[in-house]
This record gives C-alpha cells, structure tokens and sequence, in this order.
C-alpha cells in the first residue's frame, strides 16, 4: 500500500475522500499509512463540515470519533480497500460489500480457513505469493498431518498449473544474492529484471577509512583485518565462517599483541562448538555468545561507514537467541533508530538493503537442527537482502547437518564467498 500511495494513488480530492483506504487499527498499522485509515479520513471529512467553534474544542484535544455513516462512505468511496484477510468477513465496514476483484498477497502464508472467507468477497480473486517459500504456521501435528499447513495458494498451483503465472523477474536482490535463491531451489529460473538490479551494490560512503575508529593498534593491522573484507560493498554475499573462535576470550593484556600477528595464525587442529543451551529445552533454547558479538561488531561497523541503522535487518532462526540481541545494551540505541531484530519466519515479506544472518548451530557433533534443513526456510532467509547479505555460522556444522545447506555451501566457498575468522577476530577490534 505504501508503494501505491507513492504513486499518488491516495491522493485526496476536494471532499476528503481517497482512492486508496486502509481498514485497521492505528497500533497495527505501519506508520506510512495510517493518513489512509478509513477512522483517520472520516474524522478530516467531518472536521472540514462542522462549525469553526466545534474544530475549536477539537483543537483543544477533545478526542472525537466518526459516525458509522461515514466510516462507511469513505469505505464505499474508495476504489482501493487494504485489509488483512481475517478481517474481511469479520468487519463491519464490509457487510453488503462486494468488489470486481480480491489481491490477496504473501498468500503461501495463509491457511485455508483463514483465506475463504476474504475471496467470498469478489467475483475472482489473484493470489500472490510463493509457495517455495514458508508455509502456514500450524502448532497442531494432528492439523499438519490433515492437510491444514497446506495453502490455497499451493493447492491451485498444484491442480491448475495452467492457471499460474510465474514471475522469473526479481526486483530485489543483487545478483549473487539471487544466485544464492536458485542454489536452494529455482534452478537458475529466478533472473534479476535489468543490469542495474543484478549490479548495484551497498552505498557506504566511509568505507574502510571509517574502520580505523573500530580498529586497535596501528591503521596497517586494520588492512589485515576480517572487518574490512566482511563489510565490503563490492562483496555482496560473505559467509562468517566461525569454526576457528576459541570458546574462551583472552584477557585485554594480549589484546594488542595478538591483533599484530591475527593474519599469521595457523587454523587449530580441533573444532570446539560455539553454541550453547540455556535450561533443559532442546534446540528452541540453543544460543551462540559469539555469534551476538560478531553482529554487533559486524552492525557497528557499517554504522561508522555511514549506513543507517534501519537499512540493516538481522535475522536468525531461533527465538532464544534474539533474545540474545535484546539482552545487549548495546543494540537498544540502534533498535531505537530502526536496526530490526526478527526470527526468519517473521521476515517473510520483509526486506532490507542488508541483511545479517546469525545460524547459531556449531557443535561437534554436526547437528544443524530441522529448522536449518528446510529449503522454504532457507529460501526466506537468503531473499531478504537487497545489496548485502552476511552470513554469520560455522561451516562445519552446517555442512555436515544440513542437506539442503551443503550445495549451497559448497557454491558459495567455490566462488569464495567464506571467511574463516582467526582464533582472536573479537580482539581486534574497540568495541569489545
């Protein structure tokens, strides 16, 4: 809607009506939009007809409310009504409504019960979506097993092939962010629309000399560094390959004398996992101290070059480490300014100009977890960066754990896209 409203698609006309409204609550709505609620236009349509001693009493923060009677005429006058599909039997400002045409998008999400009642409304209906990408949520096995995870959108594709219009062009992603999409399942029919799509990459205007301010010791050891190499713009895709981290931090005494020679350091000869379980729960309560450091070193790092916080999204599959993220002072200022933390599932739909993946899995024993082994899931992570995608894991883990990883992973390493930290990579840098 806020794509629409660009175009001036919202434009007022003379008796303060839309084309384009949006029927919600104010809490649940972006902040672009909420000038389209219908309360919102209603309310203008009668403060512009009541007499100037009443807008008076208005402007003296009496809290006013529409009449039903216009709420429903600003709703029937517009030609565009945005609504989730869950409100569409339900809302009363849609009883006795009926429209040429029902777009409902992301409909790969949506459960079937949940989708019947929005295309009742229309005559025909255009279902938009991918359902290569994540399906329904459902918690219920004996649901899943029945076919509830299931969508709409998945059923008339598979029954009406004849009926699907593939769209191949993305508008999206960097190419080598789009390669990564067929590695996991286009085939290489996903295609970027135009050369300016498939080349253009992140602006950072104080990259590296910004750096220097992240950097300990000397401006030659910054060069040596893996900050610089991982935030680079002309490389779209990095993967942070962690299986050289030690567990344990050295103490701030060798800090310098360690940064002098991090380029120099042989690989160790056994892998130690980094991650960790905080209670008795498996896999939902699996977190990843170093992985939390390197996002935030990684974060301020494309700050200092002059990134926005609101053009970087961070991302990982499970809940307990966001948790993590959020437990860290240090991000809440960022958050504050429009850094976005979010579980893969969550970021269906969404996109940024960069997007931090933290993969959390590192043990011995290669175990990935079944989150990390679904192609849709992963399919979802990879699609939400626009200029540059990190990846953040270890390469191990992930290779041994994960079938539908392991070509991707052997891709990106052929076309060296992975970075193997030294042992002391956190020490480099001030923030720590």
């Amino acid at each position: 809607m806020m794509k629409l409203m660009d175009k001036g698609v919202a434009s007022n006309n003379k008796n303060c009506l839309s084309a384009l409204v949006r029927i919600g609550k104010r809490s649940s709505c972006h902040p672009d939009v909420q000038s389209i609620l219908v309360d919102s236009i209603a309310l203008d349509r009668e403060k512009a007809a009541v007499q100037p001693e009443i807008s008076n009493d208005t402007c003296t923060g009496r809290q006013e409310k529409p009449t039903a009677e216009n709420l429903s005429f600003v709703v029937s006058s517009a030609r565009i009504v945005g609504v989730t599909a869950l409100s569409v039997p339900r809302s009363p400002l849609l009883v006795g409504q009926h429209f040429d045409v029902v777009i409902i998008d992301e409909a790969g999400q949506i459960s079937q019960p949940a989708i019947l009642g929005a295309l009742m409304a229309a005559d025909s209906f255009v279902l938009v979506g991918d359902h290569m990408q994540l399906p329904p949520l459902v918690t219920s096995a004996a649901a899943d097993e029945g076919g509830y995870g299931i969508s709409m959108l998945k059923r008339l594709a598979d029954k009406f092939p004849q009926s699907v219009a593939q769209l191949a062009l993305q508008y999206r992603m960097h190419g080598d962010i789009c390669r990564l999409c067929n590695d996991i399942i286009y085939k290489g029919s996903l295609k970027c629309a135009n050369e300016n799509v498939r080349s253009r990459q992140l602006k950072l205007d104080g990259f590296p000399s910004a750096l220097v301010a992240c950097s300990i010791g000397q401006r030659s050891q910054l060069v040596m560094g893996w900050l610089p190499k991982v935030i680079d713009p002309s490389r779209p895709v990095v993967f942070v390959d962690t299986d050289e981290l030690r567990p344990q931090t050295t103490s701030n005494k060798s800090i310098v004398a360690e940064a002098s020679s991090v380029c120099d350091k042989a690989p160790s000869s056994s892998f130690q996992g980094l991650e960790r379980t905080l209670g008795n729960r498996n896999n939902g309560n699996i977190v990843n101290d170093k992985e939390v450091a390197l996002v935030r070193c990684i974060v301020d790092g494309l700050l200092e070059c002059g990134l926005r916080p609101s053009a970087i999204g961070v991302i990982s599959p499970f809940r307990a480490q966001l948790r993590m993220f959020d437990e860290c002072q240090h991000f809440q200022k960022w958050k504050n300014s429009g850094l976005e933390f979010s579980t893969i599932d969550r970021y269906q739909g969404r996109d940024k100009e960069v997007i931090i993946l933290s993969f959390v899995r590192s043990n011995s024993h290669g175990r990935s977890g079944r989150l990390l082994d679904d192609f849709r899931r992963l399919n979802v992570a990879v699609s939400r960066a626009k200029r540059k995608l990190i990846m953040i894991g270890s390469f191990k883990t992930l290779h041994t754990g994960s079938s539908v990883l392991r070509p991707v992973l052997d891709g990106i390493k052929k076309r060296q896209f992975v970075d193997t930290l030294p042992g002391n990579s956190l020490e480099l840098y001030s923030i720590f």
